[in-house]
């Protein structure tokens, strides 16, 4: 009799195990998820700063030219004059 409760008891304690082995496995797969998740909103974000910056490189890059063309024409026109 004390082998059959024995049996039950290491029986009972076994599929504890087994839940709580379920429960962190689901739990370890939630966190992967997430994780890839995350990573792919980071990905985004960083495309999305990466394509602002060339942008605004471009722009600074239009307006320095602009200016130096500006300069380049004044001094032109000051020098045709004096």
């Amino acid at each position: 009799m004390t082998d059959n409760v024995d049996n039950a008891a290491l029986l009972e304690i076994l599929r504890e195990v087994r839940k709580e082995m379920r429960d962190h496995r689901t739990l370890l797969l939630d966190s992967i998820a997430q994780g890839r998740s995350f990573e792919t909103l980071v990905d985004a974000h960083l495309l999305a700063i990466d394509q602002r910056v060339k942008e605004l490189k471009d722009d600074l890059e239009l307006m320095i030219r602009s200016e130096l063309i500006g300069l380049l024409g004044d001094d032109e026109i000051r020098g045709s004059n004096g």
